[in-house]
Order: structure tokens, then sequence, then C-alpha cells
């Protein structure tokens, strides 16, 4: 593969943010990643285990929603041909990649928060469902899946819906409070929509946006119910949102049975990107530390820990390393910029770099959109903190501004949408500047 040409395909703003050698090799590596991990060729590797399922005389209906189910479903159609009988998939309003899909439904929905739009797509794709003559099935299943796909339980409607993940976003909840709250309100998450297909033989393929990969979290598990119980009620009240239904709402979640004809399989995942970027950097002869892909926590305290130990590992080894790591990390939104918690986390760490730290450091959303902005992340290093000032990054961190800010200085990544949804990856090189003594 033409590595220059590629990179340069990808990443729209390449030319203009790839200035020097350490850029170029951490740009050019997530590039391949997203172009070697692309959910239509992760499908294409399971093409055994998807045509197992399928009796030979049977057709089969495709259904699916989330910000790579046009890729996964562009898989499938390769798998499955003539097959399929109905397809139908929910993507982003303003993802235009299925331009050219003539052979299924394309219907929207809105991300981050569910609205009206999302409502009637999710009430026509489970009308297909229920209404298919195939007893078998397949499920595209993929993060954004939240929001685009979404019917409200009795009593709740789509805006009450909207208003409480807004605020609970906008107040740093995690995924588990999120679904917590969300499998209460809705009448399709939780295991919900499996409910309303239990005469059926179910196959559902995953891409993995959630730690630890958990699969009835993913798009908040509309297929499977999660184990255990939770207490909504508690959640909103924790994450300061029990105002937003009213003091008379009481929400309960109670999980349903499981499926009892469904099989579930993982496609691809946040570590085989962790995985892969390490791989290529230790071909390349370098040293690097794997930090696995569950990382999380608030930026600000994600960040902090970062740094604390990439320094203990050079305290140690005594020499520049690189790392990779990735997961999903949470903003408290204060401000009304453009930005996003990847470009937060880069602006962070350059506050915490010191003048005799060598450093760079990469952030990037995998599905291509940080957040309230149109870029994938950010990449800074060194040369970044000579050139901003540690009172000017504050600044624009106060307004949750950090894409302008990044965008000035030469530092946000441009891609638009991927197609793909695995979460976020942090990687970056760090050492010590040697001291002239030293020397």
């Amino acid at each position: 593969m033409d590595q220059e040409r590629m990179e340069n395909k990808f990443i729209n703003n390449y030319s203009q943010i790839a200035s020097n050698d350490r850029r170029k090799t951490a740009l050019n590596y997530i590039s391949r990643a997203m172009h070697d991990l692309d959910p239509e060729v992760a499908i294409l590797r399971y093409r055994s285990q998807i045509i197992s399922f399928l009796d030979s005389d049977r057709k089969v209906t495709v259904l699916g929603f989330g910000k790579a189910a046009v890729k996964m479903y562009r898989g499938i159609h390769g798998i499955i041909g003539d097959k399929l009988s109905t397809g139908a998939i929910i993507i982003p309003e303003d993802d235009p990649s299925a331009a050219d899909l003539d052979n299924v439904e394309i219907l929207r929905g809105t991300h981050p928060y569910a609205t009206a739009l999302s409502e009637a797509s999710s009430r026509r794709l489970v009308e297909i469902a229920e209404h298919s003559t195939d007893k078998h099935m397949i499920f595209l299943v993929s993060g954004g899946g939240s929001a685009i796909f979404e019917i409200p339980a009795e009593h709740f409607d789509i805006e009450q819906i909207s208003a409480v993940g807004k605020c609970m976003m906008n107040n740093g909840a995690d995924i588990n409070e999120l679904n917590c709250v969300r499998f209460a309100m809705s009448d399709v998450k939780g295991g919900k929509l499996a409910g309303r297909l239990k005469d059926r033989k179910i196959l559902a393929l995953y891409i993995s946006d959630v730690p630890y990969d958990d699969l009835s979290y993913i798009a908040s598990g509309p297929l499977i119910s999660c184990p255990g119980s939770c207490d909504p009620m508690s959640v909103l009240s924790k994450t300061g949102c029990s105002g937003v239904l009213g003091d008379d709402v009481k929400l309960t979640y109670k999980p349903p049975a499981p499926a009892p004809n469904l099989g579930n399989m993982l496609i691809l995942r946040n570590y085989d990107f962790v995985s892969m970027i390490s791989g290529m950097l230790r071909s390349a002869g370098e040293e690097v530390v794997d930090l696995g892909s569950n990382m999380s926590g608030d930026v600000v305290d994600f960040v902090r820990h970062l740094v604390e130990m990439v320094r203990s590992i050079w305290a140690i080894r005594n020499r520049g390393f690189w790392f990779v790591g990735g997961g999903e990390t949470t903003v408290r939104v204060h401000g009304n910029g453009k930005g996003g918690r990847s470009q937060a986390a880069a602006l962070h760490f350059l506050l915490n770099m010191e003048d005799d730290e060598d450093f760079l450091f990469l952030a990037a959303g995998t599905d291509g959109i940080d957040g309230r902005s149109p870029a994938m992340g950010a990449i800074v290093d060194s040369e970044t903190k000579s050139n901003v000032s540690a009172e000017k990054i504050r600044e624009y961190l106060e307004n949750d501004d950090s894409y302008t800010l990044l965008s000035m200085i030469g530092s946000a990544i441009l891609t638009g949408r991927t197609g793909n949804n695995v979460s976020d990856i942090f990687f970056g090189y760090y050492s010590r500047k040697l001291k002239k003594q030293e020397v």
C-alpha cells in the first residue's frame, strides 16, 4: 500500500499538521489502523461463522443502527448476497456514505441526543422487523445507536429522554450511569427489542465502543438485557439531573428474560486498534508501552494520571518510549465553544508538560467527530508547547472551545465521519530532554 497517498486521503488536513517526522509517524499509524480495521473488512473476516448461521434455503432480514451501520451493511451484503430479502439501517442524519446503496432502506437519526427523527426511524425499523416473514435476522449494532435508535417507554416522550441525556452528559455521567437511566426510559433498550422478536433466530454483530466490551451496553443493549440491576433514580440524583423529569416521576428497570434464539458476535473493539498501533511501532524498532483499552474517567483526572504514569515509566527506563491506549473519558461541559473530550485531553496534556520534557500526544475519536466539533481529535507535541501559552490554553478550555485553539495552532485532526466507532485512541511519545551537562 502507498502509505503517503493513503494517509493524505484519510486525514483531510494532513499536510498542515504533519509538520515534523514524529507527527508524520503518529498520523500515519492512526490512518493505517483506521484503514485496516474498517468495519466492512472486519465483518468479512467472520464469513464462515456468519454463513454457518444461515439455512441454505432461507432468506434473511438485515437490520442495523449506529455510526458503523453503513460499512457493516456493506460487509454483510458481500457475504449473504441474494439471501437478503429485506434490509434497513439507521445512521446519523449527516452521514453521506450511504448515497450509493440501493438495496437497503436508509433511515436517519440524530446524535448525541435522540429526537423525533430518531424515534420515527426506530419505529419504522421495528415495524420492518415485526412484519418480516423471515425467521432468520441479522442485526448490525454499533456505537451511536443509543441516540439514533430510540422509542420511549410508556409515560415518557423523546424530548424527556433527550433532556435527561443532555443533562447527564454535560455533568460527566459515565456509560454505566447513562445506560441505567436509558434502560428505564426506553421501550427498546436493555434487551427490550429482543423481547419483541422471541420467535426469530437472530445473529447480532457488534462493534464495541464501551469499556470491557460489554455487549449489553453497546447502543444501550437493545438485544441483550444487562445482568444485575441498577437504580436509575439514584443515578439521576448523583448526576444532578433528578429535576429534569419532575418530582412525581419514578424510574425503575427490571432486566427482561434473555432472548432464546440469539447469537452474539463481537467483530471489532478498541483494543484491536491499540494492539495494531503498538505492533506497528514495535515492528519499526520502537520501544512501546501498551496501556490497554479501558482508560476512563474525567478528562482532567485521566490526563493527570497518564502524565504521572509516563513520567514513572521514564524514571525506571531512563529512555524515550511510545505509549498506546484507548477508552473513553468524560467532560463536564461549562462553556459553549466547539470541542470534545479528545481535544480537551490534548490541551490538558500540554498544560501538564514541563519545558524539559520531549513529547507527542495524539487523541482521537474513531468515529471522526469529537464532541461538538468537526475534528476527529488532536495532535500536540513539544513544538506546540513552545507556540502557545498556558494562559491561552486555560482560556479556551474554560469555554470548552478546544477545537478553535487547536485549529489555529495546526493541531486539530480533520477526517469527517469515518464509518467506524470503537471509542477513543490515545497514543504518543515521551522522554526527557538532556541537560547540557548530560550531553
